[in-house]
Parts: C-alpha cells; structure tokens; sequence
C-alpha cells in the first residue's frame, strides 16, 4: 500500500484533539495505466494527476465507521496530465500544472488549456532540456503566478558520492489580470 502510486489513501474525518488517522482500508484505487504525479482541490472536486490524464472524484467520503462513498472516478476527456507535482498551484480560475509541453491551466469548467506559450520556449537549459519547476506560487495581491524553474546538476562529493544540486535559473510568472 504505501509503495502504490495507483491509489489515493485518505483520513477518518478530523476531529479536534486527535492526530489524522488513516486506517490502511481508507484507500481509493484510481483507475490509470500510469502511477499518480500529484493531487489538488477544485470546487469539491479530488483532482488527481498522471503524467498522461486528469481524473477527478467528490463527496464527502467514508465516515470515521468507514460508512459512505465517494462519487465514481472520472476521466477528463485529455491525453496530457501532469508531469511536475512541485508545478501544481491552485489558483483563482483554476489549477496550474506542468504537462508534456509546458505549463496548463485545468479551469473550474475541467477544460485543460495550454497557456505557457509566451514562456516554454525560454524554460529550456543550455543543454536544450525542459528545466524543472520547482514551486509554483500564487501570489494572491499581485494577481501573479510564479514558476521558478531551474536544471539539476549532478556533482560528486568524496565523502558522500553523487549528488543532486539543483540550480534556479528564472522565474517564469503568469499574469492573471492579462490572461498570460
């Protein structure tokens, strides 16, 4: 259970002055080909993201007796899903993600939509790879979204072997006021 990246495990219902609990029964099976990138919220939606899809479900769940469902999984009507879980960030009109090409919008309507055209081009390395994102952040006040991306480089340490170093190189914002 803990090494399926096939299933969403979830928690009994909160309750104040317990820590979550997570009974090993408390899991949903996601119907993919592929292991699961990441997870968010929309409108009461579970989004779940696959390199290659979207699915979403909703409801409220079981309750801590383990008594209730969740709504059936859905599959949105896409062949891109999410490649980065570090480049997904909830936002105002919808979720950000990082697909194949670049940066996606997923809006409140579960249309997915390229909008990293004006910035994929430029979020290349000198050795012509796509650079990783490494947050992505919704400054609310300014309306701006922030990607910082960056390469990772390998270096070797004597002491401890190989490492990964990783190195930001720009931050790529998405200006929410002018839709780009």
């Amino acid at each position: 259970p803990d090494d399926n990246r096939r299933v969403v495990r979830y928690s009994k219902p909160l309750a104040q002055g317990f820590a979550p609990e997570f009974p090993i029964e408390f899991e949903l099976p996601v119907p993919s080909d592929e292991e699961l990138e990441a997870i968010s919220i929309m409108d009461g939606r579970i989004i779940v993201f696959s390199p290659s899809e979207i699915l979403w479900f909703a409801g409220d769940g079981p309750d801590a007796s383990g008594n209730g469902l969740w709504s059936p999984i859905q599959k949105l009507q896409t062949n891109n899903g999410c490649v980065e879980k570090s480049s997904v960030v909830s936002v105002e009109n919808g979720i950000f993600y990082k697909g194949r090409r670049g940066i996606y919008l997923l809006d409140r309507g579960l249309n997915s939509q390229y909008v990293g055209a004006g910035v994929d081009d430029s979020s290349f390395n000198a050795a012509g790879t796509r650079n990783k994102i490494f947050s992505a952040e919704n400054l609310s006040t300014t309306q701006e979204y922030r990607f910082v991306v960056g390469a990772n480089e390998l270096y070797t340490d004597t002491q401890i072997g190989t490492v990964t170093r990783a190195q930001a190189l720009q931050v790529l914002v998405y200006d929410n006021y002018h839709q780009r």
